[in-house]
């Protein structure tokens, strides 16, 4: 499975940095919920994902930086987990560079 997150879905709460503002999108901590939810039913086998519809230009101090930024680790996290079951791999994935001490 191939996910892409459309940042144009989330509320203006959670993203007014987009380049088409909608009203009444999805919260930023349901959508986590969705992606935790999926990734821990076990039943998806992840082969890449990206986000979307980010606008810097509209987002002077960042703070939807970080939503996608978070968002975006965390697919990140599961994509490594998915690649790692795929190859026989045991052990843990660990990124010791720049992140401190990450185990998954």
């Amino acid at each position: 499975t191939y996910i892409t997150l459309d940042l144009d879905g989330l509320d203006p709460i959670y993203n007014s940095a987009s380049s088409a503002v909608e009203p009444f999108g999805l919260d930023a901590n349901w959508v986590w919920d969705v992606i935790r939810e999926v990734r821990a039913s076990g039943k998806v086998n992840l082969v890449g994902a990206d986000i979307m519809e980010y606008a810097p230009q509209n987002d002077p101090v960042r703070p939807f930086a970080y939503d996608a930024a978070g968002l975006g680790w965390k697919l990140m996290c599961w994509l490594a987990a998915d690649v790692a079951k795929r190859n026989g791999e045991q052990r843990p994935t660990v990124w010791p560079q720049a992140f401190g001490n990450v185990t998954l």
